[in-house]
């Protein structure tokens, strides 16, 4: 192997530990490649990342101040790389303040300006993202790039018309902008007409990741022109392509680490003590991915004293670690300390209000919820197996949500929600609603009154017209919960129903034990 080759393999796998957080190997990664070569570009830059994202405060300082001493046009790349290392570690504020900082010495420059938009809209700030894509698209009215970022900000804040527009321009000035046929796809619109999209149909995707997308967009076109059979076939390249992403990236060992960890957590917490209760507590938000948890914490999200916090990865990480450390579980008092630093970053979030954390897997950690904010409360949201199935299928849901990339691991995951709320009465245990999403869309005002009750919040009319706020969703979701509560994702299935015929009758058991579940 060349020495460029390898030093290429070193650096992702820096970035990788990155990513999922292991900053101190990452670290010791750094260091050994500085021995090795001294303090190159590539050194340099992979310090900053290490350093800003991890909370290395003297070593990321340091990076910081020799950024100004750079030429200009290679801070603003430095910047922009650590950047990008702190976004893909899900650090969105970080990655905005240092984008800003590429921004203030080159305030109009439009790669600089596309990324802002990009953070900013990950952190919330939908008018900043605006205002910055209007700027770079008025430098720029033919790059496929802009309508492409526009059409998934209109879309992330519900304008359905404006995000079909930019996605059929960037498809006039890119054919096979794949960004633009994911927006298609998620709007399920019959904007297309029959030739283009006949066209799109013969276009060969090259890497797993095009056919995801490409997968996706077609069979949400061909479902929404009532083509069942072509838009289970598109929907089902598109899961096989997402499962080998998953595998390549070992996502699946993830999400297998995860649900042996939730098994065991309560014996591993031991005898470590529950933190103190306090008011703050967020109010979590659980099920199987596409139950309606997104609408219910949009609901939520509407009232003054809440704030969405989309989808933490605080608590499963967390019940990893404990799974997987001895030396954490071994000491009660080590235990309480790591549960307390999770807790505190519920609690010390700088914006105003309750967080309501709608992480759906957080199904598996009632007893960890317990532990960590005892008083908390939990809505387990319900919807009918069969509709769940078919809408995590067609749904271009996260690689590390491999389970959604076949009927089977769907149907296996809705078996262990299922489980949980056969067993979810123990001791320790947060006070749990059992939310039914059919219930919800028919009787609303009923079953949000019942919703903000169980949270000891009180009534606001705000939370019935919770699709006027115009905050960003980062979900499939996004432009259905910008519309007033309707039934027409109510019985999707009947749609595939011929395909999904070999599942129909566990499924349909799993609904019965569901229902019994709630009753007792």
């Amino acid at each position: 192997m060349k020495e460029s080759e390898r030093l290429a393999v070193v650096e992702s796998e820096i970035r990788h530990r990155i990513r999922i957080g292991e900053y101190q190997s990452a670290m010791r990664e750094v260091q050994a490649l500085r021995a090795r070569h001294g303090v190159t570009e590539q050194v340099f830059r992979l310090a900053g990342a290490v350093s800003i994202c991890g909370g290395m405060q003297e070593v990321a300082q340091q990076c910081l101040g020799q950024v100004e001493q750079l030429d200009p046009k290679l801070a603003r790349s430095v910047l922009r790389d650590w950047a990008r290392s702190c976004a893909e570690a899900r650090q969105f504020s970080r990655a905005l303040a240092l984008i800003r900082s590429a921004l203030s010495a080159a305030p109009d420059d439009p790669d600089c300006l596309l990324e802002f938009a990009n953070y900013s809209l990950m952190v919330g700030r939908a008018e900043d993202a605006e205002s910055a894509l209007s700027r770079v698209l008025q430098a720029r009215p033919d790059d496929p790039l802009v309508h492409e970022q526009m059409s998934r900000l209109a879309f992330q804040t519900g304008d359905a018309d404006s995000a079909r527009e930019h996605a059929l321009r960037a498809l006039a000035l890119r054919p096979d902008s794949l960004v633009a046929l994911r927006t298609l796809g998620d709007l399920r619109t019959t904007a297309v007409d029959d030739e283009l999209l006949d066209a799109l149909a013969r276009t060969e995707a090259t890497d797993d990741q095009s056919k995801v997308h490409r997968g996706f967009a077609l069979g949400g076109l061909f479902e929404a022109r009532g083509d069942a059979r072509r838009a289970f076939e598109h929907f089902s390249t598109a899961n096989a392509a997402q499962a080998r992403i998953a595998a390549d990236r070992s996502l699946d060992a993830d999400q297998r680490t995860l649900k042996e960890a939730a098994a065991g957590i309560e014996a591993r917490l031991g005898q470590a003590a529950a933190l103190e209760p306090n008011p703050a507590s967020p109010i979590f938000v659980v099920g199987v991915s596409r139950s309606g948890t997104t609408l219910t914490e949009q609901i939520l999200a509407a009232h003054d004293g809440l704030i969405a916090a989309g989808e933490r990865p605080d608590l499963p990480d967390l019940a990893i670690r404990i799974g997987t450390s001895p030396e954490l579980t071994s000491s009660p008092d080590k235990l309480r300390r790591e549960m307390q630093k999770v807790a505190d970053r519920y609690l010390d979030d700088e914006r105003p209000g309750r967080l309501v954390d709608k992480q759906p897997v957080n199904f598996r950690l009632l007893s960890l919820i317990g532990r960590l904010f005892p008083g908390a409360r939990v809505v387990r949201m319900h919807r009918d197996p069969r509709d769940v199935c078919i809408s995590n299928f067609a749904s271009p849901i996260r690689p590390e949500m491999g389970f959604a990339t076949s009927i089977d691991t769907i149907s296996d995951e809705i078996e262990d929600f299922v489980a949980s709320c056969e067993h979810s009465r123990g001791p320790g245990h947060p006070a749990v609603l059992d939310l039914v999403y059919e219930d919800l869309v028919r009787s609303p005002e009923r079953e949000i009154r019942r919703l903000l009750a169980f949270c000891d919040l009180p009534w606001q009319e705000d939370c019935l017209r919770f699709f006027d706020h115009r905050r960003p969703v980062h979900t499939i979701s996004a432009v259905q919960v910008r519309e007033p509560l309707h039934s027409r994702s109510i019985g999707r299935w009947r749609t595939f129903e011929p395909q999904l015929a070999p599942w129909l009758e566990r499924l349909e058991t799993l609904a019965s034990r569901a229902a019994e579940a709630r009753a007792s």
